[in-house]
């Protein structure tokens, strides 16, 4: 983890006339001209200004150390202009390097770029920045902390970055088989007959899966002839034996939804969670704490496209 000081910005849109505004909390407003697409202006981040030709532009200055922290409300995408910064003249030829992506803590992907020194900006004490290199994120729905830095150690990249209207995207999710886990039942709901995925307080379900990727997990509690019943449970997500994500449910029995095969436990209405497994090759486990039911189901949903690509 990167040791750094954390204040998080939180960036919003409000309507004004003939303009939009960028509310950065706490240090007051900056005004962009109206358009799809609006400059985010973080805080406490170093400024450089940087020449090409006759146009002077500014951009924020981040590295491994002094990352750009922000708070961005999805679904939007997050444009990012960058450049990157050479003590002295770029190098001939094209200079490779990464931009990290950190969404609420978890580094999601790396932007491979490359700056080409035949067309670079200079600063005003003489240093020299790469060619302008262009990307795109599309930041899901909800409040997100994010955090940008470069993916090489002692390198220095200046950044650009907009904010424009984004859509959630629309994807088509499929059963996925997990490795590991207790049993399987099957489950029989109105017309329709599942697999689900038995786990309990000391047998979690694990699987390895390649990222990054958002996943699903419908999940159930047991309970017994009691319908009308409640109970609470937490669901704990963890990736590559560290723990990523804890979620408190409450839930209730089905009145609708039984297992043929274990007529002594009645199925929980199913409750979804939703985690998110980061760039690369992960072993995943999910655990059931913090409740007096016995074990609980679970059916994990994978998007088609994952699969499709060989995930």
């Amino acid at each position: 983890m990167i040791g750094v000081s954390r204040t998080w910005w939180t960036f919003g849109l409000v309507a004004v006339t003939g303009a939009v505004a960028l509310v950065v909390a706490g240090a007051g407003t900056v005004a962009v001209a109206a358009s799809d697409s609006s400059r985010i202006v973080p805080r406490n981040t170093e400024m450089i200004q940087l020449q090409v030709g006759t146009k002077l532009s500014s951009y924020h200055v981040t590295s491994r150390t002094a990352p750009i922290e922000l708070s961005v409300k999805g679904p939007a995408s997050l444009r990012i202009l960058s450049r990157r910064l050479f003590a002295s003249e770029p190098p001939e030829g094209p200079i490779p390097y990464g931009i990290c992506l950190e969404i609420d803590g978890v580094r999601t992907r790396t932007l491979q770029e490359s700056s080409d020194g035949e067309s670079f900006a200079y600063a005003e004490d003489g240093m020299a920045a790469g060619s302008l290199e262009r990307a795109v994120v599309q930041i899901r729905e909800g409040h997100h902390k994010i955090r940008l830095y470069p993916a090489e150690d002692d390198v220095r990249l200046a950044l650009r970055l907009f904010r424009g209207k984004g859509k959630a995207p629309k994807l088509h999710y499929v059963p996925f088989a997990p490795d590991t886990y207790k049993e399987s039942a099957l489950l029989h709901s109105a017309d329709s007959e599942v697999t689900y995925y038995r786990f309990d307080l000391e047998v979690p379900i694990t699987f390895s899966v390649n990222g990054p990727v958002r996943m699903k997990a419908w999940t159930r509690l047991d309970f017994d002839h009691e319908r009308g019943a409640s109970k609470t449970y937490a669901i704990k997500v963890g990736i590559d034996g560290a723990l990523v994500q804890s979620q408190q449910l409450t839930s209730r029995a089905s009145a609708t939804s039984i297992y043929p095969g274990l007529p002594e436990i009645t199925p929980g209405v199913g409750k979804e969670v939703i985690f998110d497994v980061p760039e690369g090759h992960h072993e995943v486990s999910i655990g059931l704490d913090c409740t007096t039911a016995a074990a609980a189901s679970l059916r994990l949903l994978i998007p088609r496209k994952a699969i499709t690509n060989g995930l």
